[in-house]
């Protein structure tokens, strides 16, 4: 310990330390099971967790929520997404592989797309640019498989036309 310090700021360290993450295994009662690190009884650290339907997620927990990076297979709406997430969602920047065969690469808010992203259609029809609660909405660019283009304003995922 270091004389210098104050007794004060040592005492305060001491009294904020909650323990250390223990590597564990929980099953719950949906069938789902946890492998991992555990505070208090929830995952907390990076840890696999197995979902009931077969499907998987592996990465960061924080107080039992999906938060930090991670890559969940067979999900709701979804094959698999890796990437960021926050308080169970996901949120930041992340990669999607639809169940339709479309595959998303860009910005998340709250589980939706939200910001810049590119989405390729299982037709190979490409965009390009902006989205607001999981639309195409904002400036973007739409290449058809023909070669036609489309770039200026969309909302709701419907071309308003050229930028002005």
């Amino acid at each position: 310990m270091n004389p210098t310090l104050p007794a004060v700021l040592v005492t305060a360290i001491l009294l904020s330390f909650s323990g250390a993450a223990m590597a564990d295994t929980k099953t719950y009662s949906n069938g789902a099971r946890y492998d991992g690190p555990m505070a208090l009884g929830k995952p907390h650290g990076v840890g696999t967790m197995h979902l009931p339907g077969g499907g998987s997620y592996v990465g960061g927990f924080v107080n039992g929520e999906l938060t930090g990076h991670g890559r969940i297979v067979d999900g709701q709406g979804f094959k698999t997404y890796e990437g960021q997430f926050v308080n169970g969602y996901r949120h930041g920047t992340g990669k999607a592989w639809l169940l339709n065969g479309d595959y998303y690469e860009g910005q998340y808010k709250d589980d939706k797309r939200h910001g810049e992203g590119a989405l390729l259609y299982s037709d190979g029809t490409r965009y390009f640019g902006q989205f607001v609660d999981g639309a195409v909405t904002g400036k973007g660019r739409l290449i058809k498989t023909d070669g036609t283009v489309f770039e200026g304003m969309w909302e709701n995922s419907t071309y308003l036309g050229p930028a002005q």
